[in-house]
């Protein structure tokens, strides 16, 4: 474990652990009595699925490199939701995010100038 963090947002407390385990990075976000709400793990471009690497390689962020990208599971009622990615871009002095569905489709992106020096991009 490498974190620990209590939050309270709308009068509903959660609970963020950060851990890792050597190069895999991993946050979940849990109520009090201990459920699951959302795993978020840092993962590499190539562990991203063929259909979201298609996505990005059709997307105008095309000649972009990746600098992050991010498995998110969210859990209501204790089922899983099908997985997103967010991916962090830069190239051609500027900047990107996408978020992307398990299909392949992006659901929100957003871009803004400067690049950053070797930095990983928090979003």
């Amino acid at each position: 474990m490498i974190g620990f963090e209590r939050e309270v947002e709308d009068g509903k407390t959660t609970y963020e652990v950060r851990l890792q385990d050597g190069v895999r990075r991993m946050d979940v976000a849990a109520t009090p009595e201990g459920r699951i709400l959302e795993v978020e793990e840092t993962i590499t471009p190539d562990q991203l699925p063929a259909a979201v690497r298609r996505a990005v390689a059709s997307s105008k962020y095309a000649s972009f490199a990746i600098k992050r990208a991010e498995k998110q599971i969210s859990y209501e009622n204790d089922r899983a939701a099908p997985p997103i990615y967010e991916i962090a871009l830069a190239g051609h002095g500027k900047r990107a995010s996408l978020v992307i569905n398990s299909e392949g489709k992006i659901t929100k992106q957003n871009e803004r100038a400067g690049e950053s020096k070797g930095e990983e991009d928090e979003d």
